[in-house]
């Protein structure tokens, strides 16, 4: 079984991004997690700020994140972006 410690996710842990009721992605590497959140900031239409303040982090990373610049993202930034933009994460 993994567990986490704190807001950090061992890397060997599947996340399944949630749309609608029964329907997922299982994503189960770094490089699929980033391009996900990647196309997510951008089709949001948010402003990189807004989704800073609600996802708890600099407008910078989310910006970083948006153009490909960071390819390797902290899991908790990660999930807490995701949440701010509406998502639901079930990790397993």
């Amino acid at each position: 079984m993994t567990e986490s410690v704190g807001n950090v996710v061992p890397l060997n842990t599947t996340f399944k991004v949630v749309e609608k009721q029964n329907d997922y992605k299982p994503i189960t590497s770094v490089y699929e997690m980033t391009r996900y959140v990647q196309s997510e900031i951008r089709s949001s239409k948010l402003k990189y700020k807004v989704i800073a303040k609600k996802a708890d982090c600099c407008a910078s990373t989310v910006s970083k994140l948006a153009s490909g610049y960071t390819k390797d993202p902290r899991q908790g930034t990660v999930i807490r972006i995701l949440m701010a933009l509406g998502k639901s994460i079930y990790i397993r």
